[in-house]
């Protein structure tokens, strides 16, 4: 059992590390180099729900919406989709949100830490309800294309074009802080 990587930058598809402490210094170690690990998510295993939203600034711009307000209703949405997890405080105090945005896009990696939805199914299934709730101009911001059997998310700490996805504030001050926090997948699994 383990944790699966894959490293975008020399193309290694499937590396695994034992531990979580095993996980953390191999990011640590791809960093220094200059690498990117994704985290390989198999969607037929619990995972957590999960939101990855893109958007340029120029699309953003062509919306008619502010880059904060883009922010604010995905962020509500994604919390109103779990409503029935808890209170609407209970909820946001274990969103974790990372985030390589810069100037010119606007990305993050929503997930909560609360517990763990049966499989990619479900998370798809959530993720149409977040998408369904959001203005039609916003719906395509939220990528739900790569939630499948097997897909992967870029490991916080990880840069990409020069963007560094690191944890938002609030993530931190609600003790968000561990590489674990992050993962779609936090438990040690079978390949």
């Amino acid at each position: 059992a383990g944790y699966l990587v894959r490293n975008e930058t020399t193309g290694n598809r499937h590396g695994l590390a034992r531990t979580i402490g095993d996980l953390d210094s191999a990011l640590r170690s791809a960093i220094a180099g200059g690498e990117v690990l994704h985290e390989v998510v198999i969607g037929t295993a619990p995972l957590r729900a999960m939101l990855d939203l893109d958007a340029s600034q120029t699309d953003i711009d062509a919306t008619g919406f502010t880059r904060d307000s883009v922010w604010a209703m995905t962020i509500n949405a994604f919390v109103d989709s779990l409503g029935s997890l808890g209170s609407r405080d209970e909820i946001i105090a274990r969103v974790a949100a990372a985030s390589s945005s810069d100037d010119s896009k606007l990305s993050a990696h929503i997930l909560y830490t609360g517990s763990l939805m049966a499989d990619h199914k479900e998370v798809r299934g959530f993720l149409d309800a977040v998408r369904d709730s959001l203005p039609d101009s916003l719906r395509a911001f939220v990528d739900a294309g790569h939630v499948c059997a097997q897909f992967g998310l870029r490991l916080v700490g990880c840069s990409k074009e020069g963007r560094r996805k690191v944890p938002l504030q609030h993530s931190i001050d609600n003790g968000l802080v561990t590489l674990r926090d992050y993962l779609v997948q936090p438990s040690a699994r079978s390949p």
